[in-house]
């Protein structure tokens, strides 16, 4: 309020009714101020209770209408005054200035209808509204000591006043500003954005059952807390026995959104368990929950299509060893492979790239690490390729190297799995551990995508000048040694019959795209990269068997190679059960003999038990064993069959069989050393032994230039997904490589052609029917669509340019 100002000419005598009227106007001030602290406390009140919100407006002038009527009414409480002019002029004044800010407060007052507090704007030095202006005096009678003691009152009440004013002000800040209390920050986190810049996001998979692989994944948008992934990991808890599975990168994360991945497959090994996303660092907030609880659905087994898609997933969930999905796929940087660095690699050169353990499971398998057995290869709707992981750990990139090279452009899914622990251990230490597709000796889907690793990647291969292209190719027939030159799988329609560039001849009646042993008619054919081949029907067989002279096949090995001369007699009309039984027959109307031996002297008396003449524990086998099955089919020298009885093996041969002595040799020569036995029983140092032995007895004959059997093929051991029964853990992939690779020259230097099938096996799991052989024993006709490619491959090179159409005989 202000001072009155005496009109001019007023005398002393004037003083004493407008004494009474200060005194009044003095206590109607201190009352005023007396309400305005108890409003300023009302609105903290209010304050706290809207501050979130924003009133409603009609609140605010509802409000500031009450504050006019107390000033009101302290108005009417005043005294007319004396003189007209000084009436005049304090209405002007009142006029001039009602005491209100332009938000409708008056100055000092706190409006709970305002998001914020509006502090009073007073200049440095300035009094106080309710005072004279600087130029004013006051009345002299109002500086009596009386009156001194009621301004200071006033002036610490005003201070007092400002200071609540200023405390609030504190905090007042912007409204960006304030900082997120624990009721805001839950309103907050239903936002996934403002989740996922304060740290991980998680989601939990929505459906769980047997054989299919569950992925939990956590993401961020925060590039710091990005950094963190490794002190994340899920926790698997199943009864007291807790799984703790790490997180690695997903392929799909993108440049500003960072994802995470932990696989796990529900398996019965527990049926109820809980799931839970736990960090070693306290700094590291994971949103969406922190546990859920899932039930194993289970599968019904007696349902044919269900046990067909996937097989028994076997339960492992306890397990402690590593597993694929701990690992993850780095270019040669060691950066883990996402979008953002997809790999791309030209047409016909190499990409070579590296599997590597995720950070946080290193020290827990360091022993391991090491000994690991991988597959790899690379699929898309019209091909699948092979690629070649190495068999040993790269301590410099700490990982498997990885090489992949196509010719055919396109866009590829990469393929990896872990085959087995420790696989290249001796015959004398610790057994191997399988953990691939053929975990239980037969093909599981959910084995084969959990040995897998964490991420499933994509390859781009691009023109360039190796670059080949099946609209346009101007292939022509395989022959001779380019035959069993480098190929992949190609897509061809079932509705389309062979042609160039894919094939000639009959896919249909030759079992290549017939029904296959688990059911299935695959729409694939092999295809060598410079080359096509023709499929023999019955017909063509008879034809160039006549053509070429080819009177005798005869196979020497085990029952992987076996499955040739069984499937040359199911297409050809003779029926076959057996495994491992000789075989000695006529194909039909071919006049075309087709034999079969078995290797005894590294094959066991009974299961389990030890080979006849290769004794334990490294079976170092007799190359004078050797000789005298070569002698008995006159191979090395004429009329050297000798009686077969001094020889009492039995694998399923009748006496009468083994005693008949031959007394011509075979045309053509198709063998492998048992080698799923090598593998089982013998050490590597046993093995290259035998192969030096075997290289010095059969060289001299073979390497002469009219040697009389015409075609020498070696059958190089397919890819072994896993030992097809239990007891025989040393068949490894990797012995089988080491082994094969060392011998292969030497095989080569013999005079034999190589036919190596692992490159046309590794890329094909489900049709290993037990992670070995890929024709299906103890049925009528032996189908399997991978194997009856191999044989088709045999008779290309076999049969070289001829075929029953004689427009094809150029």
């Amino acid at each position: 309020m202000r001072s009155e100002r005496r009109a001019p000419g007023a005398t002393p005598s004037a003083a004493a009714p407008r004494s009474s009227t200060t005194k009044k106007w003095l206590i109607g001030s201190i009352a005023i101020l007396g309400l305005v602290f108890l409003i300023v406390s009302q609105s903290e009140i209010l304050t706290s209770s809207t501050r979130e919100t924003e009133l409603d407006p009609d609140f605010v002038v509802e409000k500031s209408s009450q504050f006019d009527a107390i000033d009101d009414n302290d108005k009417k409480q005043k005294p007319a005054a004396d003189d007209d002019e000084a009436a005049a002029k304090e209405k002007e004044a009142e006029d001039d200035d009602d005491g209100f800010d332009e938000a409708g407060v008056k100055p000092g007052h706190y409006s709970p209808g305002l998001f914020k507090p509006q502090p009073v704007k007073e200049e440095e030095g300035a009094k106080p509204q309710e005072e004279e202006k600087k130029d004013e005096e006051l009345d002299p009678e109002l500086k009596g000591d009386f009156q001194l003691p009621v301004f200071e009152q006033i002036e610490i009440f005003e201070e007092e006043v400002k200071e609540i004013q200023e405390e609030k002000d504190d905090f007042a800040f912007k409204e960006e500003d304030i900082p997120v209390d624990l009721e805001q920050e839950e309103e907050d986190l239903t936002n996934p954005a403002v989740m996922m810049k304060k740290g991980f996001v998680v989601t939990y998979p929505h459906t769980n059952q047997e054989c299919f692989e569950s992925l939990v994944v956590i993401e961020t948008s925060n590039k710091a807390v990005s950094d963190k992934w490794q002190r994340v990991s899920l926790l698997l808890a199943c009864g007291a026995t807790p799984h703790e599975i790490p997180f690695g990168p997903l392929y799909d994360s993108m440049k500003d959104v960072w994802r995470f991945g932990a696989k796990f497959f529900p398996d019965g090994a527990c049926m109820n368990f809980s799931l839970s996303v736990q960090s070693t660092d306290s700094s590291v907030k994971i949103f969406r929950g922190h546990e859920v609880s899932f039930t194993s659905l289970g599968l019904q087994y007696d349902n044919r299509n269900l046990r067909h898609l996937c097989w028994d997933c076997t339960a492992v969930l306890d397990n402690s060893n590593p597993r694929g999905y701990y690992f993850g796929l780095a270019d040669e940087k060691s950066h883990w492979i996402t979008k953002s660095n997809e790999p791309t690699v030209v047409a016909g050169e190499t990409l070579v790239l590296f599997i590597k353990p995720l950070p946080q499971i290193v020290e827990s398998f360091r022993n391991y690490i090491p000994h690991l057995s991988w597959n790899a290869w690379m699929t898309n709707e019209k091909i699948f390729r092979h690629a070649q992981v190495s068999i040993t750990y790269d301590t410099a990139h700490q990982g498997y190297e990885i090489r992949l090279s196509s010719r055919d452009v396109g866009t590829f899914d990469l393929h990896v799995t872990l085959d087995s622990i420790f696989a290249l251990n001796e015959v004398t230490e610790p057994e191997p551990i399988h953990v691939s597709s053929h975990l239980s000796h037969y093909h599981s889907s959910c084995n084969e995508n959990r040995a897998s690793p964490l991420q499933s990647i994509k390859i781009n291969v691009i023109d360039g000048p190796k670059m080949i292209d099946l609209a346009n190719s101007k292939a022509k027939r395989c022959e001779g040694h380019e035959t069993f030159g480098d190929g992949r799988w190609v897509y061809l329609p079932l509705t389309d019959e062979c042609r160039p560039p894919f094939c000639t001849g009959d896919r249909f009646p030759t079992l290549i795209s017939a029904m296959s042993w688990q059911g299935h008619r695959y729409p694939y054919i092999w295809l060598p990269y410079d080359c096509y081949l023709h499929f023999y029907t019955f017909d063509d067989y008879q034809f160039c068997a006549k053509e070429k002279k080819i009177d005798w096949i005869h196979t020497f090995g085990d029952s992987l190679v076996r499955e040739m001369p069984a499937y040359y007699m199911s297409i050809y009309g003779v029926g076959d059960l057996s495994k491992f039984h000789l075989v000695d027959q006529m194909l039909n109307d071919t006049m075309t003999r087709i034999t079969f031996w078995a290797w005894g002297d590294i094959m066991p008396n009974k299961p389990g038990g030890d080979a006849l003449f290769a004794p334990a524990p490294e079976h170092y086998r007799d190359i004078g064993f050797t000789k005298w099955m070569y002698d008995h089919f006159n191979i090395l020298e004429h009329s050297a069959s000798q009686d077969s009885l001094r020889f009492n093996i039995s694998v399923g041969w009748t006496t009468d069989e083994m005693a008949m002595d031959e007394f011509d040799h075979p045309d053509v020569l198709l063998m492998n050393p048992n080698m799923a036995y090598v593998l089982y029983l013998q050490s590597e140092k046993a093995w290259n032994k035998y192969i030096t032995d075997l290289s010095d007895l059969v060289k001299p004959e073979f390497t002469k230039p009219h040697q009389k059997i015409s075609k020498k093929i070696w059958y190089g051991q397919p890819h072994v997904f896993g030992p097809a029964h239990p007891g025989t853990p040393h068949i490894t992939e990797s012995r089988n490589r080491l082994f094969s690779e060392w011998a292969r020259p030497l095989i080569e230097d013999m005079g034999f052609v190589y036919l190596d099938t692992s490159r046309m096996t590794l890329t094909r799991p489900e049709e290993a029917w037990d992670g070995l052989h890929f024709l299906r024993t103890g049925t009528a006709i032996w189908t399997g669509h991978v194997s009856a490619s191999i044989g088709q491959l045999i008779l290309n090179y076999v049969f070289d340019e001829c075929t029953s159409d004689p427009n094809d005989n150029n």
